[in-house]
C-alpha cells in the first residue's frame, strides 16, 4: 500500500509538471504578439512593426516632406517596390553578396572621409540608422542594379537579334 502512494504521488506530480508546462506554454503563446499586416505584396508581407520603423527612419531622412501623409505613402511605396524586387530578385536568382555590401559601406565611409569605425557609428546612429541596416539597404541597391542590368542586357540582345532579322 506504500508502494501505491508513491507510485499515485510521483504520477500525481508528473501529471501537475505536465500541467504546469502546458499552462506555461499556454501563456506563453496567448502573450505572444501577433503581428498587424499593413500590404500583403503578392506573396510577401508588410508588418505594422516593419514599417513603423521604415517610417521612423525616413522621418530623420534629410528633405523628409513634412507631410505626415505624404511621408508615410513614400515609406509604403518604397516597401512595396522592395518587396516586388525581392521577389523578381529570387525569379532571376540574383542577389548582392556580403562582400559585396561590405565593400559599398566602405566606399560609403571613404566617400564622407571617415576615418574611424567609431566616427563612422556615430554618423550613422545619428541618422538613425545602423552599420547592418546600411549594409542592407546596400545589398538591395546592388540587386537592384544587377536586375536592372539583366533585364536591360536581355531586351537589348532580343533588339539586335530583331535588328539582324529585319535585315
Amino acid at each position: 500500500s506504500g508502494a501505491g502512494k508513491v507510485l499515485i504521488m510521483s504520477t500525481m506530480r508528473k501529471t501537475l509538471l505536465l500541467l504546469t508546462g502546458f499552462l506555461a506554454a499556454a501563456g506563453l503563446c496567448a502573450a505572444e504578439l501577433v503581428e498587424q499586416i499593413v500590404v500583403r505584396v503578392n506573396d510577401r508581407l508588410i508588418t505594422q512593426t516593419e514599417f513603423d520603423r521604415r517610417l521612423a527612419l525616413a522621418s530623420k531622412a534629410p528633405n523628409h516632406p513634412a507631410d505626415l501623409a505624404e511621408l508615410q505613402r513614400n515609406v509604403l511605396e518604397d516597401l512595396i517596390r522592395e518587396k516586388l524586387l525581392d521577389e523578381r530578385a529570387k525569379e532571376m536568382s540574383v542577389s548582392a553578396t556580403d562582400e559585396e555590401g561590405e565593400a559599398a559601406v566602405a566606399r560609403v565611409k571613404q566617400q564622407y572621409n571617415m576615418t574611424t569605425d567609431a566616427e563612422f557609428e556615430a554618423s550613422l546612429a545619428q541618422s538613425g540608422m545602423t552599420r547592418d541596416e546600411l549594409k542592407r539597404q546596400m545589398r538591395e541597391t546592388i540587386t537592384l542594379q544587377k536586375i536592372i542590368g539583366r533585364d536591360v542586357t536581355s531586351r537589348i540582345d532580343q533588339s539586335d537579334d530583331a535588328l539582324r532579322l529585319d535585315r
